[in-house]
């Protein structure tokens, strides 16, 4: 065990980020014993990640809700024993949701500090983006520090509750809500409910020695 030469901090705006085109972040490095790492190269990693659960998910009156978990995508998915994934359970297309790993390099000021800014599309779903600052310090060794970053589409949050479903004769019973990003119910929000109809199809192909 080696105890670190080094310290470093990453800063991100307070304010939720709404929108965004791309996030400012400060760097600073100093050491431990005192004074500024000046002029230190370091590295940012980035990556912009898809939000799953948010912290008012499970809060008194909104368990149940789902909240922005981005449109409907019509088309026709394939599964059964000839595809490597089953209906649901298909992993999206190439380039629809995936994530990649921006590197940024930054040589610090007299002071050891900095600033970077990382382009950012939050277009559609609420997204989360992780940061990591990594360093040198005197021995060679390398140090890192990292920070997330929630990133917004809107100011707002639409949540969807169904209930009913297959053999319920009075149909499905939907509730929306819209709560602002500190997790409070907005009170008059406008909401438009689309509803989409998902069928099953299935065959049996008989096979020789099958069934």
């Amino acid at each position: 065990f080696r105890l670190p030469f080094m310290r470093g901090v990453l800063r991100a705006p307070a304010e939720p980020l709404v929108a965004a085109r791309a996030v400012p972040v400060d760097v600073a490095v100093q050491y431990l014993s005192g004074g500024a790492a000046a002029n230190l190269d370091v590295e940012l990693r980035s990556e912009l990640r898809l939000r799953e659960s948010f912290a008012f998910d499970d809060a008194p009156g909104l368990r149940g809700f789902a909240f922005a978990r981005g449109a409907v995508q019509p088309g026709i998915r394939k599964g059964g024993f000839d595809v490597p994934c089953d209906g649901e359970e298909c992993a999206p297309e190439a380039g629809s949701n995936a994530t990649k790993i921006q590197t940024k390099p930054l040589r610090l000021d007299a002071a050891g500090t900095g600033r970077a800014e990382i382009d950012v599309d939050a277009a559609g779903r609420p997204r989360e983006l992780a940061v990591e600052l990594a360093w040198r310090d005197p021995a060679g060794a390398l140090q890192t520090s990292s920070v997330r970053v929630p990133v917004w589409p809107a100011s707002r949050v639409v949540g969807l509750q169904a209930s009913g479903g297959w053999g319920k004769p009075e149909g499905i019973r939907s509730v929306a809500i819209v709560l602002d990003l500190a997790g409070k119910p907005v009170a008059g929000a406008s909401v438009t409910v689309d509803a989409f109809e998902q069928r099953y199809y299935t065959h049996r192909r008989r096979l020789v020695g099958g069934f």
